[in-house]
């Protein structure tokens, strides 16, 4: 700069990159914060967004008990789907068979926040599970199922999943 050479920090790292992110929203490190917002705020216009599935998950894992506002609306936008699905008269073995099948957008990062073992309250766990379970038949996405099936919540998921 002025022909000096300055100091030029970056993070190049993209993982870095989205948890520092997910340490913003979460911690209120934005515009226009106020005290007590949750992390839904800053990231509700992105939690379907691709090149934010990785944050979305991470927020709330970092937001702890506060993530709740965030995954009901990650359930909301979910149910919103299952419910054209369902309205189509599909199933979820009709859907399966599709060759490229990958899960909605917030059902994946709900999945994600299941794997990332997220504090869901009951509730929120009970749409969680039920969503991932009506649509993980035939997935062929890149959650780590194994890791969901033998995490915290793997009873649970497959008792809904005996259901769905």
């Amino acid at each position: 700069e002025g022909g000096k050479t300055v100091a030029f920090y970056q993070f190049r790292h993209l993982t870095f990159q989205e948890y520092l992110a997910a340490v913003a929203a979460v911690e209120g490190h934005y515009d226009n914060y106020i005290q007590g917002q949750s992390a839904l705020v800053p990231l509700a216009d992105f939690l379907v967004a691709d090149e934010w599935k990785e944050v979305v998950p991470m927020a709330a894992v970092l937001a702890k008990k506060q993530a709740e506002p965030l995954l009901k609306q990650l359930t909301l936008l979910g149910s919103e789907i299952e419910k054209a699905f369902l309205e189509g008269g599909y199933t979820s073995v009709d859907y399966a068979w599709s060759s490229n099948f990958r899960m909605p957008a917030p059902i994946a990062r709900l999945a994600q926040c299941l794997i990332e073992e997220a504090e869901f309250s009951v509730s929120s766990l009970n749409d969680a599970l039920r969503l991932v379970s009506i649509f993980a038949h035939g997935c062929v996405g890149q959650e780590n199922w194994s890791a969901l099936c033998q995490g915290p919540f793997a009873e649970a998921i497959y008792e809904t999943w005996w259901k769905h």
